[in-house]
């Protein structure tokens, strides 16, 4: 999926992209100059949530809960979803 922005002001761009890919990755770096290492965090399914803040970047790794139903619930991606 393409990166795209949901909401953008003088502050602040709020991107979404869904199963980033690679070259997702490195436009994420170049554009935003946001740490590679934040952004292969968004790509392990069992990180934790975080806040990180380097040279301006603001990062945020959230993760919201899901509703659907597991028959499994081991790790915390078996009960939500992360937000990078």
């Amino acid at each position: 999926m393409p990166v795209t922005t949901l909401y953008q002001n003088e502050n602040c761009r709020w991107i979404d992209c869904e199963n980033a890919t690679p070259d997702d990755l490195m436009y994420l770096h170049n554009e935003f100059h946001i740490n590679s290492l934040m952004l292969e965090d968004t790509t392990d399914a069992n990180h934790l949530p975080k806040y990180e803040e380097e040279e301006g970047v603001h990062f945020y790794l959230m993760r919201e809960n899901t509703e659907t139903e597991r028959k499994s619930l081991n790790t915390i991606s078996d009960v939500s979803t992360k937000i990078g």
